[in-house]
């Protein structure tokens, strides 16, 4: 990027400077002051910064350094301000942590802060940025920095990838210690858990072997990657980038489905993130040699292709069944194919997945044709979002531009053939998590993008790059309020964890958010540590579960178990807690203390009849004929708390609680 000065340092710049630098200080240190009192000193300190930013770039523009206000330079200052921020931040709670009170711990802090944001907000306000393109990868980049180092571990298999694999899930867990431990885990991962060796053996060496924050940094390092990829892939020419490197972030963060699993969750970057930047990486090498001459020697680069193609059947399978077309297609001049070996070998690497005894265990875990169908609806209605886009924009193509349409089909059949089979994977998996359909969505994004990118005149670019800059930059600060919360909740877990001698976790709650569209942030962009529910894969109170045996052993404990704050402290508090069955705040669970300590053999669920012809369409489709609804003891456990013992159960799906009379339990 380059960038040039286009004035000296004027003395008259300093004094506006200051002056507006008081008054923003003033209005963000009132702000935080008063908000002390009602919220945490990072959330007062980060409301107060917000609104001291607004004013702050307003006069900066018009009365310090007397410019035209724009799009590039509220990037400049807001790329300014955020490493301001951060210094800020951290500073604070380093003048805390010192024994500074928190309502003097600014001062200090806006001491340091204030010849450093003179030099950067000047820089940012007084240069010319001859390439916007590649100033959007620096914002781009610290942001993802920030909101990756907000990351926290969670349950959910975080804790049992830094254990060996068994073969029986029973087992002791043991700590991986060296390499030949993670090979021994992978062997048994490949035969009881799922194919992706390459990839799982990569994760669980980075869970075990690298620290926490240098892992972060690497998946910030490759989301902007993958962006800039992704635009190599669907661009040639430069006018076009910045568009659709914008365009790109900001379908992938708010409107592709589940981007907290796929690629913010420690292990969902391993099998979504890094392996599109590998798989776009070979992508873009394929291009690049087909272009070339027939050359032998290209051969020996090929085995990469094998472990690529050995990743995610999500998104291997689609691509090696469009490979195969390609293959087919060009099958006479093969042996003279400077792609030949590539594809066949990511085609081997997808055998290797696919061959895998887990893989085909889980694919037939008992779940019916019925069942899997009314999961690829639910797919296809809920989670699919990028896919529904182009069938439109294909339709209005179709019914507007035919030839463009048949011309479009034409030049990029084989990615279709991809997204097709990506799509049937979606409706046959038989299970209807927000990321299933991510990699159809993927490859529906990289088509959209090649109709859409030619279709937008060069005015409407620059004005949608405008407005979908400007909605990501007041989307971050909220965002990484709401990742902030859940890291200090993360703290509070990991208080107790260390603890010594405490086995019962007391989670806290998540508190219904003070910020405009706070849920919809929650939802989209955090991973609790620890979740409560039906849908769960995981039972925090359930002292035998995997994840909870593996975080006992990793933090020194015989055993631990997880229950929500309110519950612990009801409980704690009141011997008579709980005689009658209800649920936490959250409504996540149902606690029940029981008279003895015989164990429980069956909880039941008694409903009210239905008549199921009474029901939306919708309903009918979902509806529970039956009267009588047992949870499985895989949702259920027995606690003892306290000298008492406690029947906690998972709080089952509507379709049963709209109907629940009353609920019954049985002793062995």
């Amino acid at each position: 990027m380059n960038i040039k000065l286009t004035e000296k340092l004027h003395a008259g710049e300093i004094i506006r400077f200051i002056l507006v630098g008081i008054l923003a200080t003033a209005i963000h240190y009132v702000i935080y002051y008063l908000l002390l009192n009602v919220s945490g000193h990072n959330l007062s300190y980060t409301i107060g910064y917000i609104v001291s930013f607004i004013c702050n770039f307003i006069l900066s523009s018009l009365f310090t350094f007397r410019v035209k206000p724009s799009l590039q330079r509220l990037i400049g200052f807001g790329m300014s301000h955020l490493i301001n921020y951060f210094l800020g931040i951290g500073l604070l709670n380093l003048m805390i942590l010192l024994g500074l009170s928190a309502v003097w711990a600014p001062l200090p802090v806006f001491i340091i802060q204030v010849p450093i944001n003179f030099l950067l907000v000047r820089y940012s306000m007084k240069c010319k940025y001859n390439d916007g393109y590649r100033l959007f990868f620096v914002v781009s980049t610290v942001a993802l920095i920030a909101l990756y180092m907000l990351e926290v571990p969670t349950l959910n298999d975080d804790m049992n990838y830094r254990f060996m694999f068994k073969h029986d899930i029973n087992d002791s867990v043991e700590p991986i210690l060296s390499f030949a431990d993670l090979v021994r885990s992978q062997w048994a991962h490949y035969f009881t858990v799922n194919g992706r060796l390459p990839v799982h053996l990569l994760a669980q060496a980075m869970l075990v072997f690298v620290p926490a924050w240098i892992y972060n940094l690497l998946n910030a390092l490759f989301f902007v990657t993958l962006i800039y990829l992704c635009v190599r892939w669907l661009v040639s020419d430069k006018k076009y980038r910045l568009f659709t490197a914008v365009v790109l972030l900001f379908l992938l963060l708010f409107v592709v489905k589940d981007i907290k699993t796929t690629f913010i969750w420690s292990l969902g970057a391993f099998n979504y993130l890094w392996v599109l930047v590998a798989t776009m990486t070979f992508l873009l090498w394929l291009r690049h040699i087909d272009k070339l001459p027939f050359n032998k020697h290209y051969i020996l680069f090929s085995p990469i292709a094998f472990f690529i193609g050995w990743s995610h059947e999500g998104l291997s399978l689609p691509l090696s069944i469009a490979f195969s077309f390609y293959l087919w297609h060009h099958r006479k001049g093969l042996l003279n194919n400077n792609l030949t070996a590539y594809l066949l070998l990511y085609i081997v690497g997808t055998l290797m997945v696919m061959v895998s005894p887990a893989i085909w265990s889980r694919a037939s875990e008992g779940i019916t044709i019925k069942a899997r169908l009314i999961s690829g609806c639910i797919n296809y209605l809920l989670n699919v979002r990028i896919g529904w886009l182009l069938l439109i924009t294909l339709l209005i193509l179709w019914r507007k531009k035919r030839e463009v349409f048949y011309s479009h089909i034409a030049s990029h059949r084989y990615a279709y053939v991809a997204w097709v089979a990506a799509m049937g994977i979606v409706f046959i998996c038989g299970t209807n998590l927000d990321r299933v359909p991510f990699y159809a969505d993927f490859i529906a994004l990289m088509l959209l993008l090649h109709i859409w990118i030619p279709c937008i005149s060069q005015q409407w670019q620059k004005r949608l790059t405008t407005i979908l800059c400007g909605m990501m930059i007041l989307c971050f600060v909220p965002v990484i309020m709401v990742r902030n919360n859940n890291y200090e909740r993360w703290q509070r877990i990991e208080q107790q964890l260390k603890t010594p001698r405490q086995e019962l976790v007391s989670v806290p709650v998540e508190g219904k958010s003070r910020l405009p569209l706070g849920g919809y942030f929650n939802q989209r962009f955090v991973n609790v540590s620890v979740e409560f529910g039906f849908y769960c894969s995981y039972m925090a109170f359930d002292k035998n579960d995997i994840n909870q045996r593996c975080a006992a052993r990793l933090y020194n404990k015989p055993q631990v178990v997880f229950l929500p704050e309110d519950v612990v402290h009801h409980v704690m508090t009141d011997s008579t807690a709980y005689q009658h069955y209800a649920t936490d705040s959250q409504q996540h669970l149902y606690i029940w203390q029981l008279p003895d300590v015989r164990p429980v053999k069956q909880v039941s669920f008694i409903l009210n009849k239905e008549d199921i012809t009474s029901l939306w369409p919708h309903q009918r489709l979902l509806a529970y004929k039956e009267d009588t609804y047992e949870l499985d003891d895989f949702r259920y456990e027995v606690l003892e708390i306290s000298g008492h013992h406690y029947l906690v159960f998972t709080r089952p799906t509507t379709n049963i609680m709209r109907r629940l009379h009353h609920i019954e339990y049985t002793f062995e």
